[in-house]
């Protein structure tokens, strides 16, 4: 009777120390996948593509840039927007002025509490403008290193450090066609919305 006892103790504890194990690991699980999955679907946000813009005579403080993201599959996102831009250079008494259309793809790549590594890849289509310096089109592709941060549930700032594009430049005068590298981007800063999409039941 007693090794009886004695062997029910045993399996009684054994069973309870798997338990446990299976608990802790769906635990550890279940922290990775709030911590490293943003949790909502849709983003929209404006941005000020430029900050150094404001300290160049004349100086400009109206966001410039539209976005919208979607979630994909994991951390992966597509994003498309606009980018309008106007900028005069004192030094040569040129207006450059136009907009340009994008779309692509970036990454939400967890840092550490509510903070994201975000780099992008799109394609920019910029049609022709009534720049005082250039005719014609751009179409080109490149990368822009960012990060985003999530002040509130749905509140988040996203800071981009820079955008590097590469391209072709058609131009209808003669021998000004080629390729091209151009930025829009650099030390952008914009506020974000986040949200998700929920069918009416």
């Amino acid at each position: 009777m007693r090794k009886l006892v004695g062997f029910s103790i045993l399996m009684i504890s054994f069973s309870e120390l798997f338990a446990q194990k299976d608990y802790t690991v769906t635990a550890v699980d279940t922290s990775v996948i709030i911590n490293y999955i943003p949790k909502y679907s849709w983003t929209v946000g404006i941005e000020y593509s430029y900050v150094t813009q404001i300290f160049q005579s004349p100086a400009t403080y109206y966001p410039d840039n539209f976005e919208v993201e979607w979630w994909i599959k994991n951390r992966l996102y597509g994003e498309a927007g606009i980018h309008v831009y106007s900028q005069y250079h004192k030094s040569t008494g040129n207006e450059y002025e136009g907009f340009s259309t994008y779309a692509g793809a970036t990454f939400k790549l967890f840092m550490f509490r509510n903070a994201y590594f975000t780099p992008a890849w799109s394609i920019y289509f910029e049609p022709n403008s009534n720049s005082s310096d250039t005719v014609g089109s751009f179409l080109g592709t490149g990368p822009t290193a960012a990060f985003e941060y999530f002040i509130k549930n749905r509140l988040s700032f996203r800071l981009d450090l820079v955008n590097l594009t590469f391209g072709y430049h058609f131009s209808p005068d003669p021998g000004e066609s080629g390729t091209k590298i151009t930025t829009y981007r650099v030390l952008g800063l914009g506020v974000r919305y986040n949200f998700d999409l929920r069918k009416a039941k």
